[in-house]
């Protein structure tokens, strides 16, 4: 998908369903999201954020911070909290409307539309901080990878980038198992009508009671996680009237309190009918987000034919917005923070794209890059005397130090470097204290008496 075209979605999104399209609960589709529960967390998200980097001894400077992809500003505001000035960057004209609509700090956040593949709007070494999580991941890798390199541009020597990316599938396609999956017994429901729909006006909104039971022997789940991701949903498709599918996603309704076998309840799904006139088939079924559609797993769904009639024809069905989901593999993402003078603090899985691997990416910027000077070998001469050696020796000891703490901050990325290097401080210190006894003696052997000469 071409920047123009992610542009076309992205402002379809923000003016259709804006607070959902950024954070896509399936409790919540459908304009559902409370704005201030919705910026709520993001305040949630990034004093997390700041939390973790306290506990690993993360500091920089906290004057500018750049949101990319911020939308409508609900992690701009957030990061207002944290720093002086703040800049959300976005693709779309409406996110970017509806962002200075909702500003709570006038004067310190500020928005810009950038339709371009670049940062070109801000200069070298800008920004203290650098945020992006579930951005990237929607567009092509040619355009997320530039991006990640105007990151590090952007950054001010000493500032810290937070974003997070895709890495692809797991395990070469086998999707991970989690606690949000239900066993395939488990995809067997029974779906009725109450009531047949009427006929309905293009691209109008309305709300149908389906009659849901669970037809498995296994118990759907109840809403255990934030995201609704452990839930089982009510959604409907839209199929042309030869059977043809038109639309595979639009209403959603979750079962928030589970159900049991045999168990049913009436549920209200609010449906969206088609921008044309025309006789089409709407398909009831179930789904668990990420997983399947219960037809996929041999269940029945619940079909009823629907007349949609004149009203104003809005945008073709063919043209509803669409999220794309790509990936960029984590070592192509590393050489791309080296190659634009960056250096990996922190990298870690998240579950933000479930089913694919997704890795949060933490790096910080230094001026220059400078070339190790090896320490030189300790020597143990005739003439050493057991001040000689704990002089050198502690020069080498201060170095690993200062290695142990820096290798500290990336100690989730390789455990195995702050063991190994305190493993080689730990044996040069045994040997400093052997080297420091061995001198000690033979000064004793030069001053005491022959033991019998010829």
């Amino acid at each position: 998908m071409q920047l123009t075209e992610l542009q076309r979605n992205w402002n379809v999104f923000g003016e259709t369903d804006p607070l959902w399209s950024v954070l896509t609960d399936v409790r919540y589709k459908n304009n559902k999201w409370d704005p201030v529960a919705f910026f709520q967390t993001g305040e949630q998200e990034i004093d997390a954020v700041f939390a973790s980097f306290d506990s690993m001894g993360l500091s920089f400077p906290r004057r500018r911070a750049l949101d990319f992809g911020c939308a409508v500003g609900r992690l701009t505001q957030a990061l207002c909290r944290h720093f002086d000035r703040c800049d959300g960057v976005d693709i779309a004209p409406s996110m970017i409307e509806l962002a200075r609509k909702y500003d709570q700090y006038p004067g310190r956040c500020h928005y810009h539309l950038n339709g371009t593949d670049d940062l070109a709007l801000f200069d070298d070494n800008t920004f203290d901080f650098v945020y992006s999580r579930l951005v990237l991941q929607h567009m092509q890798p040619r355009y997320s990878k530039k991006y990640i390199a105007e990151f590090l541009r952007v950054l001010a020597p000493g500032g810290v980038a937070l974003f997070q990316i895709p890495g692809g599938p797991s395990k070469a396609g086998v999707r991970q198992s989690n606690s949000f999956d239900l066993p395939d017994a488990g995809f067997r429901a029974s779906l009725a009508l109450e009531t047949a729909p009427p006929a309905l006006e293009a691209g109008s909104p309305f709300g149908l009671n389906v009659r849901v039971t669970n037809a498995s022997p296994i118990a759907w789940p109840e809403s255990q996680d934030g995201n609704g991701r452990d839930l089982v949903v009510l959604g409907n498709h839209w199929l042309t009237d030869d059977g043809r599918m038109l639309i595979m996603d639009d209403g959603r309704t979750p079962l928030m309190q589970g159900l049991k076998p045999s168990e049913t309840t009436t549920v209200q799904l609010w449906i969206t009918a088609p921008t044309a006139p025309g006789t089409y088939i709407l398909e009831l079924d179930m789904v668990k987000e990420g997983v399947a559609w219960f037809r996929q797993k041999g269940s029945k769904t619940c079909r009823a034919k629907v007349e949609v009639r004149g009203g104003v024809i809005q945008q073709p069905a063919s043209k509803r917005p669409v999220m794309e989901m790509h990936c960029v593999p984590k070592l192509d993402v590393l050489s791309v923070v080296e190659a634009a003078g960056g250096t990996p603090v922190l990298v870690t899985e998240d579950h933000s794209a479930d089913p694919l691997l997704s890795y949060q990416y933490v790096v910080t910027k230094t001026n220059e890059r400078r070339k190790s000077t090896p320490p030189k070998p300790i020597r143990v001469a005739a003439s050493t005397t057991p001040a000689a050696v704990p002089s050198q020796s502690d020069e080498i000891l201060a170095l690993l130090a200062g290695l142990a703490q820096h290798a500290t901050l990336h100690a989730r990325v390789n455990e195995g470097l702050v063991k190994r290097i305190l493993e080689i401080e730990k044996v040069v210190r045994e040997t400093q204290k052997m080297v420091s006894d061995l001198c000690k003696g033979t000064q004793s052997e030069k001053g005491s008496p022959g033991h019998g000469s010829r």
